[in-house]
């Protein structure tokens, strides 16, 4: 009988140490009716990646639901569509936000805010003053006034302004408890000193690194740490030359030898401050002329598979994920979206030809004048290329009145509100082209515009090859 109480207690306490802390967030956005709220995070804060947390379609009366599961706090962001909001979210907690209305589909167009963020205000419903919310936008606002008035100062490095200006910041904000606040505040303070005081790397290592943990997660730790350590293994260069870099990148390509030229400096004798320095110094070397990206990506390659350190295997597979992901070879994501023509249209439909895939707006003038030259050499070239022709117009219905005056002899689809579409592609601008090979993976990301002699580069970088 003890046996067995003793085993139905341990289970209770088994299954109270695995509950779920959920978060929800309820609200209401006028003007939003049909779109969907996706609440985001960056997976870490180096690469910045983003991670969707929670996604919720916003109902006729503008009201949504949001449920997470999170372990600790967190900073997020609401996007809907490409309109933001920045939160910092406490786990198991129950939120009611109100934000401001939804701007209209002319002012998204005017502002092209398919291709660019905008933020949007809320406030969040039952706000105390000891909200972590109202104290993090109440410090940020103080702090970044204070950057911007005093920017020459901080750049003349005037201590004393700096100085008064820390002792007001601390005595507001430094009595927090929040671990989030105590963060906030210490770090700030230490990004202000850093740019505002004489001060050498070993003082910053000692004062805001040495026997502390990384807070992977949190904006203003991270912060610091990208701006102490930004350029560290071209520029710091105290413990090996430039030469000795090189040749243990390019011609060793070793992880071993690169950690113990790095350990010689005596700031990064922790093992798990040297990795995380190395990830991010390898990240800005990528695309310097200097070092081979294959010697780069072997290195990152291992830290990914067989760093002791879960965050860092993340950050380093993030890292290859970005500097490789438009490379030729990779596996372009698919896509599935209405046609003028009644079908719908996906990439994998068309495997087996080359694909053009052209990014536009219908009242982008230079993506009319492109599409027509596109007209003219298309005959010749559709039995190898096939075109599909997708529309960021953020008005369905103006979209398909403009195209209807137009006739073109290749799909034309419409992006049906997939906001996440333009980071899957990393689109910018447009009008914008990429060519799609026969198995469904990049060509040439960032390929020639019709008016850039796409016809002859098709035919001497494909169909010659061929």
């Amino acid at each position: 009988m003890i046996r067995a109480l003793s085993i139905i207690l341990l289970l209770a306490l088994s299954l109270t140490l695995n509950a779920k802390a959920f978060t929800t967030i309820k609200g209401t956005v006028n003007g939003a009716h049909g779109y969907d709220i996706r609440l985001l995070t960056y997976s870490d804060q180096i690469t910045f990646l983003e991670k969707k947390l929670a996604t919720a379609k916003i109902d006729a009366k503008g009201n949504f639901n949001l449920i997470v599961e999170l372990q600790t706090t967190t900073y997020a962001f609401f996007a809907i569509g490409n309109i933001r909001a920045d939160i910092i979210l406490e786990a198991g907690r129950a939120y009611e936000i109100r934000f401001a209305d939804y701007p209209s589909l002319s002012y998204i167009e005017t502002r092209n805010l398919i291709l660019q963020n905008e933020s949007l205000g809320y406030e969040i419903i039952h706000q105390s003053d000891n909200d972590i919310n109202k104290i993090v936008v109440d410090g940020a606002v103080m702090y970044n006034n204070f950057l911007a008035e005093h920017f020459m100062d901080l750049y003349l490095k005037r201590q004393d302004v700096v100085s008064r200006f820390v002792d007001t910041f601390f005595l507001k904000y430094g009595s927090q408890q929040h671990p989030w606040i105590q963060l906030m505040v210490d770090y700030k303070i230490a990004i202000l000193k850093l740019s505002g005081y004489h001060i050498t790397m070993e003082q910053a290592w000692k004062l805001w690194l040495h026997n502390r943990d990384i807070e992977y997660h949190h904006p203003d730790f991270m912060e610091f740490f990208n701006q102490l350590f930004s350029n560290y293994l071209t520029t710091r260069q105290k413990h090996y030359t430039y030469n000795e870099l090189k040749n243990i990148i390019n011609e060793k390509g070793s992880y071993f030898f690169l950690s113990e030229m790095m350990g010689r400096d005596t700031i990064l004798r922790n093992e798990q401050l040297r990795e995380l320095v190395m990830i991010k110094s390898l990240g800005e070397i990528y695309h310097n002329k200097d070092f081979y990206n294959s010697s780069v990506v072997k290195i990152l390659n291992h830290i990914a598979a067989s760093s002791k350190f879960r965050e860092h295997r993340m950050i380093a597979s993030n890292l290859l994920f970005l500097n490789t992901r438009f490379d030729k070879g990779m596996m372009a994501p698919d896509f599935e979206f209405p046609g003028l023509d009644g079908e719908t249209h996906s990439l994998s439909r068309y495997r087996g030809k080359y694909v053009y895939l052209a990014f536009f707006a219908s009242n982008c003038v230079p993506c009319l004048a492109e599409f027509q030259l596109l007209t003219a050499i298309y005959p010749q070239l559709n039995s190898s290329l096939e075109i599909v022709a997708i529309s960021l117009d953020p008005d369905p219905e103006r979209f398909r009145k403009t195209m209807e005056q137009q006739s073109y002899p290749w799909p034309v689809v419409h992006f049906n509100n997939d906001f996440e579409l333009t980071t899957r592609f990393d689109i910018r601008n447009y009008p914008f082209f990429i060519l799609i090979a026969p198995d469904g993976s990049y060509h040439t990301y960032s390929a020639r515009q019709p008016s850039a002699q796409f016809k002859l580069w098709f035919e001497e970088a494909v169909i010659k090859q061929k």
